[in-house]
């Protein structure tokens, strides 16, 4: 399953097949490099929030981890997840 490609392939976390694509729409452009750290810090952690939800939705476990995203330039480090 594609979801699990960086989990499974690239022994990253899963969020970091959608990094790349979540920092290349203009409007989350616009929050990432903007001067509002608060508001960039807690969008941050919604991506993360629905990373999360898709992964336990399609049965992984959180493994308690994180480890960086290693592509993108906003996003550090994310948690990584057991494959069911």
């Amino acid at each position: 399953m594609l979801v699990f490609d960086s989990e499974e392939h690239q022994e990253r976390p899963a969020f970091s097949g959608a990094a790349v694509e979540i920092e290349r729409c203009p409007g989350v452009q616009k929050i990432l490099e903007g001067s509002d750290k608060l508001f960039r810090d807690r969008f941050k952690r919604a991506a993360g929030t629905a990373a999360r939800i898709v992964m336990e939705g399609l049965g992984a476990k959180k493994t308690g981890n994180k480890t960086a995203v290693g592509v993108g330039k906003h996003f550090r480090s994310a948690e990584r997840y057991t494959l069911p």
